[in-house]
């Protein structure tokens, strides 16, 4: 089964798994070119997955930027179902749970660092943080046996 990783994100990573087996991983720093292009990128990486992994997206404080990632979501979720690939949406809360096992009230640095370190461990790699998270989103997405995908 193949699975994609997505941190949606102003600096997006991704990840592919495949079988258990990290086989791919990147970053599209959103923003900086077209949105069109953002999206193309992503929606590339994920051509042939059996399943996408979206992180849900957290609203902050910065509101552009939460609607900008929520136009980019729309927009791959679209391109998602145009091409028949399953994709669900995942909190951070649920998937770190599967993976990093974090204690209670720990900061978004120090979840961040454990995510990276996981991975290392896990896969014998070196990734950024977003790439991190997303490996693990992908990782979640693998171990979800009865799990309900969305379209729209």
């Amino acid at each position: 089964m193949t699975v994609v990783g997505i941190d949606l994100a102003t600096k997006t990573g991704l990840a592919r798994l495949n079988g258990g087996k990290l086989v791919g991983t990147g970053k599209v720093t959103i923003g900086k070119t077209d949105p069109d292009l953002d999206v193309g990128t992503i929606a590339a990486f994920c051509a042939g997955a059996d399943l996408v992994v979206i992180e849900s997206v957290f609203c902050g404080v910065n509101v552009k930027t939460a609607i900008d990632l929520a136009v980019l979501r729309g927009r791959l979720v679209q391109e998602l179902d145009r091409a028949r690939v399953k994709w669900v949406l995942c909190a951070p809360s649920t998937w770190r749970k599967t993976s990093i096992k974090p204690a209670p009230k720990l900061k978004r640095k120090e979840l961040k660092r454990l995510a990276t370190a996981f991975v290392a461990t896990t896969f014998g790699v070196d990734v950024s943080e977003d790439e991190a998270d997303a490996v693990c989103l992908a990782l979640w997405g693998e171990t979800q046996s009865s799990l309900s995908t969305c379209s729209i």
